[in-house]
């Protein structure tokens, strides 16, 4: 399920604005990390996104962002974690509750944009 699911958000392009691949996508770090995350290691492979987050890798950053939004991609580690060690773990900086990393990506990510679009 979770390989099907990343495949569809991250690889299948969406019409014409999201033709373009993501930033940071064919990284040795990104592709690693998420091969942890889709084997459900999330111990080790969350940290790693969110590391690579911070260092504006916006695959990573869409990644986070839909693991963050969507409850059936959290797995019982990270449903484990306190709110706030969730909380800093899964998103950016900013507000009360910090800031979806999907956010961040889309000022420059189409794909992202129009994930931010569907949320809204």
């Amino acid at each position: 399920m979770r390989l099907i699911f990343a495949i569809l958000c991250l690889f299948i392009p969406m019409g014409t604005m999201a033709a373009a691949e993501l930033a940071g996508q064919r990284t040795g770090d990104f592709l690693a990390a998420r091969a942890l995350w889709l084997t459900g290691d999330e111990a080790v492979a969350l940290p790693a996104l969110n590391g690579l987050a911070h260092q504006n890798n916006r695959a990573a950053q869409v990644l986070l962002g839909l693991i963050d939004k969507t409850p059936e991609l959290q797995g019982p580690w990270l449903s484990g974690l306190s709110k706030s060690d969730r909380v800093s773990l899964m998103r950016a900086e900013g507000g009360i509750s910090g800031q979806n990393w999907m956010r961040l990506a889309a000022k420059d990510q189409p794909l992202a944009a129009l994930w931010v679009t569907l949320w809204s």
